[in-house]
């Protein structure tokens, strides 16, 4: 059954299922993800350069 995608890009429904069973675009997830890399990298880094 096609659902509107948990990122609310606003497309169509989809039929995709993310890995928690949610609606989701594959484009919205791997934008998702790339975007925790990053803020996790940047955590990484500024905790590397306060110790």
């Amino acid at each position: 059954m096609a659902l509107p995608c948990r990122y609310q890009c606003g497309g169509l429904p989809t039929h995709l299922r993310d890995s928690g069973g949610s609606a989701a675009h594959k484009v919205c997830a791997e934008l998702a993800i790339a975007q925790q890399i990053q803020e996790y990298a940047e955590a990484y880094e500024n905790e590397r350069f306060l110790t």
